[in-house]
């Protein structure tokens, strides 16, 4: 989605989408460098409220950030899972 909204909307040209362990935790970032929004202002949709619940379904949380002009960052944090059989 975080993609999706990135090529659609920012005018960016630049990306950078990093998945990183950190103890027990996945952490997910996106960022670009587009032309971001005033987050004040902005009425997510769907697929913005979907980041959220995702990461909430997994145990964790999203970050969204946006600054006009300076673009949006999404970092998502949650726990690994261990499955067993």
């Amino acid at each position: 989605e975080a993609i999706n909204n990135m090529a659609k909307y920012s005018g960016a040209s630049n990306a950078a989408v990093s998945l990183q362990q950190e103890k027990q935790d996945i952490l997910l970032s996106i960022t670009d460098n587009g032309i971001g929004y005033e987050a004040k202002k902005i009425n997510y949709g769907n697929g913005m409220q979907n980041i959220v619940q995702r990461c909430k379904s997994l145990g964790g949380n999203a970050e969204i950030n946006a600054v006009l002009e300076k673009g949006v960052s999404i970092r998502c944090r949650f726990p690994i899972t261990i499955i067993s059989h």
